[in-house]
């Protein structure tokens, strides 16, 4: 595994010594944020294996960066919504760590995670958008639909304006009073039924982040810290937009 260092587009909470885990898709991803630096490590495996590579992943950040869990200040995982055996990976291990050190933890939106990388890349691409930044996230939510939401910058801060919902790509519509910034890997995976109807409205950069990362949740978490804490281990919960995980077989069929 390889540890990275990722450029400081933006400078969140940089007193702040977060642990970030991301596991809402098949990527599963870890950061560390201290001292207005921010490293990273991830696993491209499949979600089945993303339980077995998240300790070893944290142990070796927090070996490279020589500081114990317990001098932490808090834990933060993506909150989905997204993939159910991920979400769930990342809660309980965050709890779990939490708990053993006598931490609080934050959950953060899938969505946000998405727009706080946005904002990073483009950044780092020295553009400018307008102000205040529109994000219009599309994340791939299998089944044949996608989970979207869209976002508008407050400060160093998101306010979601709506969703996150579950659609299907078809279905998809914007306020075409507003240009957006979209972000996700549903641009990519129902590019057919999205690009076509909304090139108007929204300019999509393939940021090299098609889908949630550790990083932009790392550092959204040590600003959100900041203002308004944590909470107690036991009371984190992932957050769920579909009851449902797999298609029966007369669906599967008909599909």
């Amino acid at each position: 595994m390889k540890i990275e260092e990722a450029d400081n587009a933006i400078s969140l909470g940089s007193d702040m010594k977060v642990l970030a885990l991301e596991c809402a898709t098949e990527r599963c991803s870890t950061a560390l944020w201290m001292n207005g630096e921010v490293r990273s490590l991830f696993n491209d495996g499949a979600q089945q294996r993303n339980s077995e590579s998240m300790l070893p992943m944290i142990s070796a950040l927090l070996k490279e960066a020589d500081i114990a869990l317990q001098a932490l200040d808090v834990i933060a995982f993506g909150a989905g919504p997204g993939a159910f055996t991920g979400l769930r990976v990342a809660c309980g291990v965050a709890q779990g760590l939490a708990f053993g050190a006598g931490l609080p933890v934050l959950a953060v939106g899938t969505m946000d995670i998405l727009a706080e990388g946005m904002r990073r890349h483009l950044c780092s691409q020295l553009l400018n958008p307008p102000e205040p930044l529109r994000v219009l996230t599309v994340m791939d939510a299998r089944m044949g639909e996608i989970y979207s939401a869209e976002l508008i910058e407050e400060g160093q801060d998101w306010r979601v304006i709506s969703g996150p919902h579950l659609f299907r790509p078809e279905a998809l519509s914007i306020d075409e009073e507003f240009d957006y910034w979209g972000i996700g890997d549903g641009f990519v995976l129902h590019s057919d039924a999205l690009l076509g109807r909304l090139d108007a409205r929204v300019r999509w950069v393939d940021a090299c982040m098609q889908v949630p990362d550790a990083v932009p949740l790392a550092q959204l978490a040590s600003y959100r810290f900041q203002q308004n804490g944590g909470v107690p281990p036991e009371e984190a919960q992932p957050f769920y937009v579909r009851n449902k995980v797999a298609l029966t077989s007369a669906e599967r069929a008909k599909a």
